[in-house]
C-alpha cells in the first residue's frame, strides 16, 4: 500500500525528472521577470530558454560565481531557440564561468535574435570561454531575424580561445539577415585567441550599419589574420563614436597613461551630462562600470560639450573641477560645437510636442542636423501656408529618420514641396526601428521634385528591419521628374528589408514622368504587409497604363485591402465608397459620417459603421468608444439563461465593450461616438 506522501514524493520525482531540478529554483516577480541570483539560477535559466521559452527576461539580482556550476552551464540560446528576451545584469559581475564546448556558438548566450537586449554585467578575469568550433564571446552569434539587437554595459575581462574563426570579446559574429545591432559602453580587457580567420576584439563580425558608442578595448587578439589586431572585424558600414582602443586603427588610439590616470574614464563620459563609466584613480586600473567606484573630473579648460581644451590633470575631487560654460544657441545650433538645443520644443513623456508649422519646420532641422532618434508628436492640426518654403522632408541618406513620429488624428493642409531633387516628401529618408503614423496630408497639399522617390515618405533605405507606417492619409498630389512615386512611399530600397502598412488610404493623384510608380508604394520591395489600406486616387507616367495599387512587390501579403486601381487589391466603385460599404469592409479605426463622408476617414469624432444584411440582423462589439443607435436601428444585448439567448433592447446609447444584436433593414449606417 503506497500512502499519500509516497505518492506525492513520487509525483515530484517525476516533475523533477521531466523539468530538471534546477528549474525549481528560478523564481518570478510581479512582471513576470525571472530572478537569478545563483549559479544554479543561471543553469536554470539557461534550461528555460534553450528549452523554447526564447522571451524569458531575466535579471540578476547578485554577483554570480560560476565555479560549482560551468560544467553544468549551457549557453543561451541555440539554433532551435535563439533567445529574443532582455536579459539584465544590473551592474553585477559573473566570475570562475570556464565554458569549454566543442562546437559552434559558444558564450554566455549562443545564439540571438531579434529583440533581444543584452546589458549591465561583466565577465571577470576568472572567467573562460573556449569553443572548439566558429562564433566565440560573450554573445556567440545573432542571426535569424531582422531588426535591432541592443548590447550595452558590457565588459569582458576574461579570456576567448576557439579553433574556428569568428572570435571576439562581445560578440562572435552578426549573421546578415540581422544586419543592424547597437553597441554602447561595452569594454575587452581579456584577450582573444582564434585558431581561426576573421577574429576582433568587440566584434568577429559586425556585417552592416552597426552602431558603437562609448567603447573600449585594451585586450589582444592573436589568430591566423589578426596581426596587428582589430577593434571591430567585418564591419561593412555603419559608426563609431567616441571609441578607444589600443589595437587596430578604427577607434581612438590610447596608452596605459591615459587609461591608468582617469583620462579615458572622463572621455567615455561624453559631454558628461550622462555619467556611465566610473573609476578611483589610484585604485581601479581602468573605467569600470560601476557607480560605487568615483566619478572623474578634469581641472581642464573645458568648451562648452566637455570637451577639453586646455592643460590639467583628471581627478575624483568634485572641488577642482572646471566649470563647463553654457552653449551658444543661435537658430538653436550652439555657434560654438554645434550641439542642437536639446530644448528647442516642449517635450512630453519623450516625444517633442509640435502645435504650428514653425514647430514642424524646427523639427525638421533637427533630425536633419543628426537628432534621428527624436520622437514626435502633433498636437493639433498643421497649416503650412507660411511654413512651406522654410520646409525640407525630415531624414536624408545622410540623416536618416529612425524615431517614431505620430500625427494623433490630425492633419497637415497646405504643405507645398517642390525640390530639384530626390527622396522627398513630409519624410525624405527614413530607416528602422521607424514609426510613423496618425496624420493625413489634406487635398490642398502638394509634393514635387524633379528626382526619384517622393510620396508622404520619399524612401526607406540604409538598414534591414522593421518601419511601420499606420493610419496614413494622403489627400494630396503628387509629382515627380523621376521614377518610384505613390501617395504613402516611394521605395523601400534593397537592404531597408521590411515594411508594414496598415490602415492607410490614397485618395489624391500621383504623376511620374519616369517609370516605376503606384498607389501605395513606387517600389515595395521584399516581405512587406499591406493591411487594411485602400485606393482611389490615379496613377500616371510613363509605364503606368491601368495604374498600380502597389509597385515593385517581390513577396510579401495584402490583407482586406481596397482599389480603383490596379489588380492586386480587391476592386471597389464609387457607390460602395459613398455608401459606407468600405468603411464597414475595412473596420476601425476607419469612420464615416454616410450622406456627410464621400469616403471612410481616420478620424475618431465620426461614426462607426456597420452593416446589416438583407436577413434583417448583425453582431457589433465596438470596444474603443460608445456610441448613439441611429435611426431605423434596434439594438439588444444577449444573456444565456438555460441554454438560450434572451434579448434585452437597449435605449439610444451602445455602451463601449458590449457586444450587441443589431436589427433593421438591409443597408449601411453611421453609429456616432459620444
Amino acid at each position: 500500500m503506497i500512502n499519500m506522501k509516497q505518492k506525492l514524493s513520487f509525483l515530484l520525482s517525476a516533475l523533477m525528472c521531466v523539468f530538471g531540478t534546477s528549474a525549481w529554483a528560478l523564481e518570478k516577480d510581479a512582471d513576470g521577470i525571472y530572478q537569478i541570483g545563483t549559479a544554479e539560477d543561471l543553469v536554470a535559466f539557461s534550461e528555460l530558454v534553450n528549452g523554447g521559452e526564447i522571451t524569458a527576461n531575466a535579471v540578476l539580482t547578485a554577483d554570480i560565481d560560476m565555479t560549482a556550476s560551468s560544467a553544468a552551464f549551457q549557453p543561451i540560446g541555440k539554433e532551435s531557440a535563439m533567445y529574443s528576451g532582455t536579459f539584465d545584469g544590473q551592474g553585477h559581475r559573473i566570475k570562475n564561468l570556464n565554458i569549454s564546448i566543442p562546437h559552434d556558438f559558444v558564450g554566455v548566450f549562443g545564439l540571438i535574435q531579434s529583440p533581444a537586449t543584452i546589458k549591465n554585467f561583466v565577465l571577470d578575469e576568472s572567467c573562460t570561454i573556449d569553443g572548439g568550433g566558429n562564433y566565440c564571446a560573450i554573445i556567440g552569434q545573432a542571426r535569424g531575424a531582422q531588426g535591432p539587437i541592443y548590447m550595452e554595459n558590457l565588459g569582458m575581462e576574461g579570456t576567448i580561445h576557439l579553433t574556428g574563426w569568428n572570435g571576439a570579446g562581445i560578440i562572435g559574429n552578426n549573421k546578415s539577415s540581422v544586419a543592424i545591432f547597437n553597441m554602447k559602453n561595452c569594454y575587452v580587457s581579456g584577450n582573444v585567441t582564434a585558431d581561426g580567420n576573421y577574429s576582433g576584439a568587440l566584434t568577429g563580425y559586425a556585417g552592416p550599419n552597426g552602431k558603437f558608442e562609448n567603447c573600449w578595448v585594451t585586450g589582444e587578439v592573436t589568430g591566423t589574420d589578426n596581426e596587428g589586431s582589430y577593434f571591430i572585424r567585418g564591419m561593412d558600414s555603419g559608426t563609431i563614436t567616441n571609441c578607444y582602443s589600443k589595437v587596430g586603427t578604427q577607434a581612438i588610439t590610447i596608452t596605459d597613461e591615459q587609461l591608468a590616470s582617469g583620462e579615458l574614464c572622463y572621455l567615455l563620459n561624453g559631454d558628461q551630462s550622462e555619467i556611465t563609466w566610473y573609476q578611483t584613480i589610484g585604485e581601479d586600473e581602468h573605467p569600470v562600470l560601476d557607480a560605487t567606484h568615483s566619478k572623474v573630473y578634469t581641472t581642464a579648460e573645458r568648451r562648452c560639450d566637455g570637451k577639453i581644451i586646455g592643460e590639467g590633470i583628471f581627478t575624483n575631487d568634485e572641488t577642482q573641477v572646471s566649470a563647463i560654460p553654457v552653449h551658444q544657441y543661435e537658430n538653436d545650433v550652439c555657434i560654438v560645437c554645434g550641439q542642437f538645443n536639446p530644448d528647442f520644443l516642449e517635450m512630453k513623456d519623450g516625444f517633442y510636442q509640435i502645435a504650428d508649422g514653425a514647430q514642424l519646420v524646427k523639427f525638421s532641422k533637427a533630425v536633419n542636423a543628426g537628432n534621428i532618434g527624436f520622437n514626435a508628436q502633433l498636437t493639433a492640426d498643421i497649416d503650412m501656408s507660411a511654413e512651406s518654403a522654410n520646409f525640407l522632408p525630415i531624414g536624408c541618406e545622410s540623416t536618416k529618420y529612425s524615431g517614431t513620429f505620430d500625427g494623433q488624428g490630425h492633419r497637415i493642409k497646405n504643405l507645398k514641396i517642390s525640390l530639384d531633387q530626390a527622396r522627398v516628401g513630409v519624410f525624405g529618408v527614413v530607416q528602422t526601428p521607424a514609426i510613423i503614423k496618425n496624420f493625413v496630408l489634406d487635398e490642398n497639399c502638394t509634393i514635387e521634385c524633379t528626382g526619384n522617390y517622393a510620396g508622404i515618405i520619399g524612401s526607406a533605405m540604409g538598414n534591414k528591419g522593421d518601419i511601420y507606417m499606420e493610419n496614413l492619409g494622403m489627400e494630396g498630389t503628387i509629382h515627380l521628374g523621376g521614377w518610384n512615386g505613390a501617395g504613402i512611399i516611394g521605395n523601400n530600397q534593397g537592404n531597408a528589408g521590411i515594411f508594414h502598412m496598415k490602415n492607410c488610404y490614397v485618395t489624391g493623384n500621383v504623376r511620374a514622368d519616369g517609370n516605376y510608380s503606384g498607389a501605395l508604394t513606387g517600389w515595395a520591395g521584399q516581405n512587406a504587409t499591406f493591411e487594411n489600406c485602400w485606393v482611389t486616387g490615379e496613377i500616371t507616367g510613363t509605364d503606368n497604363e491601368g495604374s498600380y495599387f502597389i509597385r515593385g512587390m517581390e513577396s510579401g501579403t495584402i490583407t482586406n485591402c481596397y482599389s480603383k486601381v490596379g489588380t492586386q487589391a480587391t476592386t471597389i466603385t464609387d457607390e460602395q465608397v459613398v455608401s459606407g460599404e468600405l468603411c464597414a469592409k475595412l473596420g476601425i479605426p476607419f469612420r464615416q459620417n454616410i450622406g456627410e463622408d464621400a469616403y471612410p476617414v481616420l478620424d475618431p469624432t465620426h461614426g462607426v459603421v456597420a452593416s446589416i444584411t438583407k436577413e434583417g440582423y448583425a453582431t457589433m462589439y465596438i470596444p474603443e468608444t460608445s456610441v448613439t443607435i441611429p435611426a431605423g436601428v434596434e439594438a439588444f444585448t444577449g444573456t444565456i439563461v438555460d441554454d438560450q439567448l434572451w434579448l434585452r433592447p437597449l435605449q439610444n446609447v451602445i455602451i463601449l465593450g458590449q457586444a450587441v444584436v443589431l436589427k433593421g433593414k438591409a443597408g449601411y449606417y453611421s453609429f456616432m461616438p459620444i
